[in-house]
């Protein structure tokens, strides 16, 4: 579902979206334990925990000290931080922020969620519907907020930020007590690690390109061929022990791009002394 956002936002209630919305993808979706990614009775399964996905609002017109006293009037619990930061808690599921121009929308699954599907493109679909319901919700939060107190917005909601929690076997193996935070992902908990998105970048497209490739690096072979179209050059790294294995997959090396060309073949060079 796709939100206009007007200059006083009055979307559908967030309430008549849930009730419509919810059972639909929750019926694909069931909370389960920590797992890895795995393959079961010809069905791929991957645990998944969407987190700390942030969409955002700049305000264009509001009076800093009124507003800050009115919504300290309204929602007692929240709290004014060190940077300024008024915290509205729990604005109908989703917790919401307003540091000076901006009003912040949260939203983080409670427990993990198990994905099944048949085919790759099926559980992109999955995931890609999940990311709409979260977004739909978050939306629907910070357009009643805004409407409630009369505010106005430049007009758009745009993503700020996210995390995808996830298990495959490679991370599995790691001590418990490993942590690593980089600028794209981050191992804090005893198991699996969560994929971090910026300001401006879709949720879900890391996640699903790391599904991808580790379907083809560790999971099936038959599926590994049917998703080898989402990243042919990687599939041919992970296949090609030499300038033969390159010469019999011609398929996949018709499918890359000049730029992909050219580094498949320094990659050949580099590794078998010969170019493909």
């Amino acid at each position: 579902m796709e939100l206009v956002h007007n200059k006083k936002g009055d979307i559908s209630s967030y309430e008549a979206v849930r009730r419509i919305s919810e059972p639909i993808y929750r019926s694909f979706l069931k909370e389960v334990s920590s797992d890895t990614m795995s393959i079961n009775n010809g069905l791929i399964l991957v645990p998944w925990r969407p987190n700390n996905y942030r969409r955002q609002a700049k305000l264009l017109v509001y009076k800093d000290t009124t507003l800050k006293n009115h919504l300290k009037g309204v929602y007692p619990n929240s709290k004014l931080t060190k940077k300024n930061i008024w915290i509205c808690e729990d604005y109908k599921g989703v917790m919401l922020m307003f540091f000076k121009k901006t009003i912040t929308g949260i939203y983080t699954q409670k427990g993990l969620l198990k994905l099944k599907a048949k085919s790759f493109e099926e559980l992109k679909s999955l995931i890609l519907e999940e990311k709409e319901r979260i977004k739909t919700i978050i939306d629907e939060a910070l357009n009643s907020f805004i409407k409630k107190h009369n505010l106005i917005i430049d007009g758009t909601i745009d993503w700020l930020r996210s995390e995808n929690w996830t298990n495959n076997k490679q991370i599995s193996k790691l001590p418990e007590d490993f942590i690593i935070d980089t600028p794209d992902w981050k191992k804090v908990y005893k198991t699996g690690f969560e994929e971090k998105t910026k300001k401006g970048e879709e949720p879900t497209e890391k996640l699903i390109k790391h599904i991808s490739n580790t379907l083809i690096q560790e999971i099936s072979p038959e599926i590994a061929e049917s998703i080898q179209l989402v990243n042919p050059l990687r599939a041919l790294k992970q296949k090609c022990n030499s300038i033969t294995d390159i010469i019999e997959n011609k398929r996949l090396v018709g499918l890359l791009s000049d730029k992909e060309k050219k580094e498949l073949n320094s990659w050949s060079f580099e590794r078998f002394g010969i170019s493909g």
